[in-house]
Formats: C-alpha cells, sequence, structure tokens
C-alpha cells in the first residue's frame, strides 16, 4: 500500500501472468480514512502482449469508476516494441 496523505490510501493487486503473457490489475484509490462514507474509486484492467517476429506488441486497458461523474474511464494503450 502506498499513502496519498495522512488520511488516505490507495492500494492495488497485479496478478501475474495468468495466461501466458497475460496480467490482470485491480485496485481502489481514494479511501479516506476520516470519512468513511465518501466513495471509492475501484478500477480493473489487464495487459497483454505477443512477440510477432522482432516486435513487441501489447495492449493495456483498464477501467475506472468515477463517482462524480456521469461516466466512468476506459483507458486503452497500445505498446510496440521494435
Amino acid at each position: 500500500m502506498k499513502a496519498a496523505t495522512r488520511e488516505q490510501i490507495s492500494s492495488d493487486l497485479e496478478l501475474s501472468n495468468i495466461y501466458e503473457n497475460l496480467y490482470l490489475r485491480g485496485g481502489i484509490d481514494q479511501f479516506n480514512l476520516s470519512n468513511t462514507d465518501a466513495g471509492l474509486k475501484p478500477s480493473l484492467g489487464f495487459s497483454y502482449s505477443k512477440l510477432l517476429g522482432d516486435w513487441l506488441i501489447g495492449v493495456d486497458y483498464a477501467f475506472m469508476m468515477e463517482q462524480y461523474s456521469s461516466s466512468d474511464r476506459h483507458i486503452i494503450g497500445l505498446n510496440i516494441i521494435f
């Protein structure tokens, strides 16, 4: 766990290599110790990579719930290492 402030903590968990080159992640952000009624910001995601010839191609996806927004966040990343 890492401390964001004196009264707020964040935590995450990564499950490595569930399947070959597949990584799952989950986390909680903004857990306020002085106000447990405040909403949490949970997140889930995954990363996958594959070696194609001399290139390593990867994709990342994350879903984050937003407590004060009308929509949640979907974050997509593409990695190419050559």
